[in-house]
């Protein structure tokens, strides 16, 4: 998680690499295996990271709406 919030702080809305952990694996709208890691082979340093939707009650994952709760809930930058 440090590398994961190290690629740029400002876009996360707590204050720390642990707070981000707890943010996202205790979030009541998805489990911790729907979050992926892009790694660099050389080092295993993350470059990006993203949350799978695949709760069909939490968001429809086939509908792109700005008012869905992905936008609102699960996107980085609305930890916390």
């Amino acid at each position: 998680m440090p590398g994961i919030f190290a690629l740029d702080p400002s876009v996360f809305r707590v204050p720390t690499a642990e707070a981000l952990q707890t943010a996202l694996f205790q979030n009541p709208w998805f489990k911790p295996d729907n979050l992926f890691v892009m790694r660099i082979r050389k080092d295993d340093a993350p470059v990006a990271a993203g949350i799978f939707i695949t709760d069909g009650q939490y968001a429809d994952p086939r509908a792109v709406d700005a008012g869905m709760p992905c936008f609102r809930l699960g996107a980085f930058g609305t930890e916390g």
